[in-house]
């Protein structure tokens, strides 16, 4: 299925130390869409 408008797809790779600011960002795209998804390699609990 094709993306729609300008949207695009972000894929980043985050490392321990940039967490912080890149959880920051997460929080920010959850606070603005309606939906967002997370992809991650390792299971377990990326934010409590």
């Amino acid at each position: 299925m094709p993306i729609s408008g300008n949207k695009s797809i972000v894929v980043r790779w985050v490392f321990a130390e940039d967490l912080n600011s890149e959880l920051s960002l997460i929080k920010a795209a959850i606070l603005r869409y309606s939906f967002v998804s997370i992809y991650t390699e390792f299971l377990g609990t990326i934010f409590n």
